[in-house]
């Protein structure tokens, strides 16, 4: 080979050499894009929107709403809107943080239900409920219940459609499109394979009102899922029940927790109260179901009422005043599948009204309990963990002004009710839990007209927003 090949040939392969690199980098560019954080951004919610069930059905009846966001330090509004009626009207507004907006709630046909809207700073941790006075011929009593944001799920133990009572399930749409649901039913001698229980659907921006006796009638006991197959919905249950042609109650059943092997139930506050526990086994394996009481005193297992065996897609009833009497008290289940349960609370004294405490979470952020005027709040709080803990408990004003602070201890599997009657010119809580534990808790109003309950929940304050990979 001449010198004149020798230097081309040496060239040629240095070329080789460099494009393969360069392809090779190309190569390793590609297959291993920059690193990015695993998790997400945190970020305050910015807008947030809450389905209240139903305004009054007549002019026998007496509701009052009450919204509120509490002071987060930034400008925001918190509003009300008429609900299932086109066009959409404004009924309330408030920009003060954590001010409260209370509004009655009049028998309007133009006004069936309302929506309640939070924006900017008005949205982290919105809170609204409504209350409703029954003095008619054919309901009476007192009932509560959360507005509550849509979702895809939704369980409610305790309900009846037994002669005498009327059981309404109340599924809202809030969105710009279609949704679609089913009703799932469970009984005391298992699923019950309801004709038209499925594919039901819901216009934008409407309701539908159903009657559960349709689906399942003359039943004591029943549990329901209902499950959004397209969309998003709020779904509520109304109870109406009549002894004879003697109103003996109402109320609003709350939403209970997603079955699960281990479950909360309560806390009750305690009184002269029939307490009857309900548990559904939805799944397709027997249950069986252990249970233990927490009161003030501690956590215990009951000799008087036994643990319980239900059949797959079953629901089984158990007195358990043996068990609590009159004390406040909570109840925890551990079962071998996933279940879920309520109590159902009946007067024994005064005015003839039931009120039902499902099963529930745990509170996680603050939790807002509302103080609206004419009504007798109890709070009751049970720690589920192993080494107690504490509560802040925060009393606000109308106008968002903090007018007092308290701290509660709660010793390891105890309950402990708090009365805050005393604090005037207080309009809402905000609970706030330890980090880390693990409390529960449920609100019960009394008035001349009855008694309702509201288990706690915590409205949203921040989000998680996922870590976005860039596509190479």
């Amino acid at each position: 080979m001449t010198g004149r090949r020798m230097v081309a040939a040496a060239v040629g392969i240095l070329a080789l050499a460099v494009s393969g690199a360069s392809m090779a980098a190309v190569q390793r560019s590609r297959a291993a894009p920059p690193p990015v954080a695993a998790a997400g951004t945190t970020v305050a919610v910015r807008s947030a929107l809450l389905a209240c069930p139903q305004s009054p059905t007549d002019r026998s009846t007496r509701a009052r709403l009450i919204a509120v966001a509490p002071p987060g330090g930034s400008a925001g509004s918190v509003g009300v809107d008429a609900f299932g009626a086109p066009p959409a009207q404004q009924l309330a507004d408030a920009t003060s943080p954590g001010a409260t907006l209370s509004r009655k709630l009049v028998h309007d046909r133009q006004v069936p239900a309302v929506l309640v809207r939070g924006s900017g700073g008005g949205a982290p941790g919105l809170t609204a409920a409504q209350w409703s006075t029954y003095s008619g011929p054919a309901h009476s009593g007192l009932a509560a219940s959360w507005c509550l944001a849509p979702a895809t799920s939704w369980w409610f133990a305790g309900v009846s459609t037994r002669i005498g009572t009327t059981s309404q399930l109340v599924v809202s749409n809030p969105s710009p499109a279609l949704a679609v649901f089913d009703v799932q039913l469970f009984g005391h001698r298992g699923a019950i394979d309801a004709v038209g229980a499925r594919g039901i659907g819901v216009a934008p921006h409407s309701r539908t009102v159903l009657d559960l006796a349709r689906f399942a009638p003359s039943r004591a006991a029943l549990t329901l899922h209902v499950i959004a197959t397209t969309g998003r919905v709020a779904a509520a249950v109304r109870t109406t029940s009549l002894r004879g042609i003697t109103p003996v109650g109402s109320e609003w059943v709350p939403p209970a927790a997603q079955p699960a092997p281990r479950a909360l139930v309560g806390p009750a506050p305690g009184g002269r109260l029939h307490r009857q526990l309900v548990v559904t086994n939805p799944g397709d394996r027997q249950a069986v179901v252990s249970l233990r009481f927490a009161e003030r005193a501690g956590t215990f297992t009951s000799t008087k009422v036994r643990d319980l065996s239900i059949p797959p897609g079953g629901v089984v009833t158990r007195n358990i005043e043996p068990a609590l009497g009159t004390a406040a008290g909570a109840l925890r289940l551990t079962s071998n599948v996933a279940v879920t349960a309520a109590v159902v609370e009946t007067t024994e004294h005064g005015p003839r009204d039931f009120a039902i405490a499902p099963a529930s979470v745990a509170i996680g952020p603050p939790a807002v309990v509302p103080l609206p005027r004419g009504l007798h709040a109890v709070l009751t709080l049970v720690d589920a963990g192993e080494r107690g803990t504490g509560v802040k408990l925060t009393a606000f004003g109308a106008r968002g002004r903090q007018l007092a602070q308290q701290q509660l201890a709660l010793p390891a599997g105890s309950t402990r009710s708090w009365r805050p009657g005393k604090l005037q010119g207080a309009r809402y809580l905000v609970v706030s839990p330890s980090a880390g534990s693990s409390v529960y808790g449920v609100v019960a109003y009394s008035s001349a007209a009855g008694v309702a309950a509201l288990p706690l929940m915590s409205s949203p304050r921040s989000l998680v927003r996922p870590p976005v990979r860039p596509a190479w």
